[in-house]
């Protein structure tokens, strides 16, 4: 597994031990399995992903249930790094520890794009149920982001398949990759952004079988 992943991941997630702990949490966190890795690039990939995505053009998306703007089909890039990251991300050896941590079958398919949130930015309640969608993730590539400062990922309990409380909130943690399931059940948002500072992430979907 480490021959790819070694070259970009925290060594970390490597290790069967973290392995069998996060598989634990993806099963028990609530309101639907969820589990995030900290730190997860290398520090100085990390840094250099979140310049590279900063050059790119972004289209801005405004309507009653969002408020941001995005880059097109992060997969047609001719960026170098960006085109490494994702090739990371659907290769074998990271399709293993995903199916490891979260026991979906998946395909060495992905969506991703890039998003940032200006201030007063945000995404209402939404379950990301479309055909092919298994596991979404969002790479956070904030920086500085307090509680205060808003843009923070929701999930929400359901009843019937409507979103009803918040759960969670996590505040966009810099370096921080989070996957969740896809279910109709798996209702989530992005909170109004409060401050200038920019909400940057690389967001998709791992594609199942």
């Amino acid at each position: 597994m480490q021959k790819v992943l070694e070259n970009w991941i925290n060594p970390v997630y490597l290790t069967e031990k973290k392995q069998q702990q996060m598989q634990e949490q993806f099963a028990k966190n609530k309101p639907f399995s969820h589990v995030i890795f900290e730190e997860f690039l290398l520090p100085d990939k990390a840094l250099e992903i979140r310049k590279t995505l900063m050059t790119l053009p972004f289209a801005e998306k405004d309507a009653d249930l969002f408020f941001f703007a995005q880059t097109e089909d992060l997969l047609q890039t001719n960026e170098s790094l960006i085109r490494g990251f994702l090739n990371m991300l659907q290769s074998e050896e990271l399709q293993i520890l995903m199916m490891t941590i979260t026991g979906k079958k998946l395909v060495p398919s992905i969506d991703a794009f890039g998003a940032v949130y200006p201030p007063t930015g945000y995404l209402l309640p939404h379950d990301d149920m479309l055909e092919g969608r298994s596991i979404a993730y969002v790479y956070n590539l904030a920086q500085g982001f307090t509680k205060k400062d808003g843009g923070a990922l929701e999930l929400f309990s359901t009843k019937n398949h409507v979103p009803q409380v918040i759960v969670k909130s996590y505040p966009p943690e810099w370096n921080a990759f989070v996957i969740f399931e896809v279910s109709p059940d798996s209702f989530h948002q992005v909170s109004e952004v409060n401050t200038n500072n920019p909400r940057l992430s690389i967001a998709g979907w791992f594609h199942g079988k």
